[in-house]
């Protein structure tokens, strides 16, 4: 028969409970004044609770957290940061907290102390993972009209290839993609207007063809040279590095079609 009610103290009460229980072995009371002694008491008269087997994993693992080593504020929020960029490179968005904790060895609630929500979480890895690798000196180096715009082009785009042809980066892309999340259209569109949209002006301005390049031409080159890292990183595909070189001849054909000059200089 199901005990009453009062027999099944609250989440919190019962963590306090077990925890004594598992810490120090010592008797708790269960109900009517009777005792129980031990973890194994405590488990079976606890077992019409069906938040027993969760919160004593929050406890234990709770324990086993606090006989670490302590890490500063900093230290601890950078971890976690770390770890869900890397779960959620291997899992996709849709991987969940309690996951990411498990791997970990902490506790949910430590994650939350760091980061409210989930949405947070996943805010800052976007921060770490997207704009981050936005150089400063990008939009100047574009734009920098003193030097040829092959040379412009093929800096950035080994600098680019170097900060983002990583596992995190290209698959964390991917996965924000296919679900449709709002992380991809906002890297995208800050990318058009810092980066893309710079590179369209300076090709205008010294395109020789009668044809006038559009955005979708800024995106094919931007879209190929990308796409080795997803060969690479999704599909696990054997590929050349993107080395100077070989942006280079990417660019060379690019600025071709629009009568450019490519000779280095």
């Amino acid at each position: 028969m199901t005990p009453p009610w009062y027999l099944c103290l609250s989440a919190s009460l019962l963590q306090e409970a077990c925890a004594s229980a598992l810490q120090a072995n010592e008797q708790m009371i269960y109900k009517e004044g009777r005792f129980g002694k031990g973890r194994n008491s405590c488990e079976e008269k606890f077992s019409c609770c069906h938040l027993f087997d969760e919160s004593r994993s929050e406890i234990r693992m709770d324990i086993a957290s606090s006989r670490r080593q302590r890490l500063s504020p900093e230290e601890r929020h950078k971890q976690i940061l770390d770890s869900a960029v890397a779960y959620f490179a291997e899992h996709g968005l849709d991987g969940n907290t309690r996951d990411l904790s498990k791997q970990m060895g902490v506790t949910q609630s430590l994650i939350f102390k760091y980061f409210a929500t989930k949405a947070d979480l996943i805010e800052a890895v976007y921060n770490r993972v997207y704009l981050d690798r936005i150089a400063p000196h990008w939009p100047e180096l574009i734009t920098d009209s003193t030097r040829p715009l092959r040379d412009r082009l093929v800096q950035f785009y080994t600098e680019y290839a170097q900060a983002i042809f990583t596992y995190e980066w290209m698959r964390i892309f991917m996965f924000s993609g296919l679900v449709g999340a709002e992380l991809n259209r906002r890297y995208l569109d800050h990318l058009s207007a810092v980066i893309l949209g710079p590179i369209l002006a300076q090709i205008k301005a010294e395109a020789k063809s009668q044809r006038i390049p559009d955005f979708e031409d800024v995106w094919n080159l931007h879209g190929g040279i990308v796409y080795i890292g997803i060969r690479k990183y999704v599909y696990q595909m054997p590929t050349a590095d993107p080395d100077a070189a070989l942006i280079a001849r990417a660019v060379d054909r690019f600025l071709k079609d629009f009568g450019i000059q490519v000779d280095p200089q």
